[in-house]
């Protein structure tokens, strides 16, 4: 915030901040009351969600979905009201206490739309018990809509921030540093992120191909003769079994802690279909380290 008071005027209106307050206030306001307000302390409980991403990718996510919530929220009312008011006017004289109101009705209809059935009210007449399976079912369903509409949301949010993550990540390999970000977000798509511990195999000689790896962090050595190569951060290997069309030419280890992007033969074919420019220097690439290692690329195709 610019201006220093109205910065913090605005701070102590977040519900963070209104956590903090609850959470201290206790040992403020004992000095003061002789009120136990010692269970005031488990407000604190409420400070974690600063430190939990699933908390807060859920806060996100009902924020996002806040007026089709509120929508759901708004029929769920009025089918108890409805609900409540038919069984007030089937009830009323066969149970004068239970179902003596539409308010008093409304116990039985909360408890019967979210099916819990305590069984301290029910209905006794015929009319009454075929009502009140009807609604059970309609409980089942209505309850199930926000549960879908959040589970929804938040698969799509979860996916929403892998996406921007692997953008992120292949934005970093020197391999697209030339490409738009549009380019960037359609590459992005098609690549899976891995983590690879120390001393992982991620590449056996011998085995058919069936990936192509880039590094966007950490080290990998390749097992070629004379002497093992390191690769690291922005470099790639796994492309010339591709490019080639043969099986694996060396043994890939990591080194270190690495992230890697994966991606899959076809769509490593569709990449290279789309963007004859990388083609070039995946190619060029391949060609150089078969050279290295004594062998030719025309040859392996």
């Amino acid at each position: 915030h610019d201006h220093p008071v109205l910065g913090r005027l605005r701070y102590m209106a977040t519900p963070m901040a209104i956590i903090d307050l609850m959470a201290v206030l206790p040992l403020f306001l004992g000095m003061l009351t002789s009120v136990d307000l010692r269970f005031l302390r488990l407000i604190r409980l409420l400070k974690l969600l600063r430190y939990s991403a699933a908390l807060d990718t859920l806060k996100d996510v009902i924020k996002s979905e806040r007026r089709v919530l509120i929508s759901a929220g708004i029929v769920m009312l009025v089918l108890l009201v409805t609900m409540s008011s038919i069984m007030y006017y089937i009830e009323r004289d066969e149970q004068p206490v239970a179902f003596g109101s539409i308010p008093s009705a409304m116990w039985w209809g909360i408890v019967t739309l979210a099916t819990v059935g305590y069984g301290d009210v029910v209905p006794h007449t015929d009319f009454g018990k075929l009502m009140g399976g009807f609604t059970v079912v309609m409980g089942l369903c209505m309850f199930a809509l926000p549960a879908g509409i959040l589970a929804s949301a938040f698969a799509q949010e979860m996916k929403k921030r892998d996406f921007v993550i692997t953008w992120t990540m292949v934005a970093k390999v020197p391999l697209f540093a030339d490409l738009n970000a549009s380019t960037i977000a359609d590459i992005a798509g098609l690549f899976a992120s891995k983590v690879a511990v120390p001393g992982e195999r991620l590449v056996r000689k011998g085995d058919p191909a069936d990936a192509m790896f880039m590094i966007v962090s950490g080290e990998v050595e390749v097992d070629v003769a004379p002497h093992p190569k390191r690769l690291k951060t922005g470099d790639f290997f796994g492309e010339i079994a591709l490019v080639a069309k043969t099986d694996r030419t060396a043994t890939v280890r990591a080194v270190s802690s690495c992230q890697l992007l994966v991606l899959q033969v076809e769509d490593f074919e569709r990449l290279l279909e789309d963007h004859p420019s990388l083609m070039q220097r995946i190619h060029d690439e391949a060609e150089k380290r078969l050279a290295e290692i004594g062998m030719d690329i025309s040859s392996r195709a």
